[in-house]
């Protein structure tokens, strides 16, 4: 990943570039930076508007020649199957037009692309408590669980007139999620991370990896039976069933 790590840094330098060509100084903004310098070494202001119009006619073609090239390299990317890459390409491009419908759409199509190449499916059973699913999320890496099927929802825990207390972590209840959900929580270096609703679909992009457990948001000694199948995409896969 050096190499994809070099080609964003670079991208970000063209970035600033361009942006310092299409930004230029005010005549305020000039007169703010002398204050306090020495007589004679005030900043020099434009010479004509003329001259302005020439310089922002330069960082005009300098800025179609970087989205040219860059969606020359994004596209030669893709036909060698380097889809991350080429969204990491995309994406630079984004960030000079945020309107470009037909780059959205591209980074849509490689995000859909790269789901279908990293993807497996699993069945968890729904009578135990967190259960391994030997997917491993990466970080900033874009991951989606998608959920099919359903189970019999059983309880056997004895309620106070008062319910079940969601902030009572020995009801083993997840408090702001509804009863019955199918939710995750990642293992961050063996440590639990805050819980999350999957449902019958999430995606999300991790900001750190770890191993992926589901469980469902029943209380603890809940006789649930049934198993759920889970699509997992974008997520690198440890200890396959």
């Amino acid at each position: 990943m050096k190499s994809l790590d070099r080609s964003r840094l670079e991208m970000g330098l063209w970035l600033v570039v361009i942006g310092a060509g299409l930004f230029l100084p005010t005549n305020s903004a000039l007169a703010q930076a002398n204050k306090g310098r020495p007589p004679g070494k005030a900043a020099s202001l434009p010479a004509t508007a003329g001259a302005v119009r020439q310089l922002d006619a330069r960082a005009s073609k300098l800025q179609d020649s970087f989205v040219r090239e860059t969606k020359t390299l994004a596209s030669e990317y893709e036909q060698v199957g380097q889809f991350e890459r080429a969204k990491v390409l995309y994406e630079a491009l984004l960030k000079l037009d945020e309107k470009d419908a037909w780059v959205k759409d591209k980074v849509d199509q490689l995000t859909e692309q790269m789901f279908a190449a990293i993807e497996f499916e699993v069945s968890v059973d729904v009578s135990k408590g967190w259960a391994q699913t030997g997917a491993f999320a990466i970080s900033k890496r874009a991951a989606r669980i998608e959920t099919t099927g359903g189970y019999q929802l059983s309880l056997a825990t004895e309620v106070s007139p008062d319910g079940l207390q969601k902030q009572d972590a020995s009801t083993g209840l997840i408090d702001g999620m509804p009863l019955g959900a199918v939710v995750g929580m990642l293992l961050v270096d063996g440590k639990p991370t805050k819980p999350f609703l999957v449902g019958r679909n999430h995606e999300w992009t991790p900001e750190k990896s770890g191993l992926l457990l589901i469980k469902v948001n029943a209380p603890a000694g809940h006789r649930s039976t049934g198993q759920l199948k889970l699509k997992l995409s974008g997520f690198g896969r440890v200890n396959p069933r």
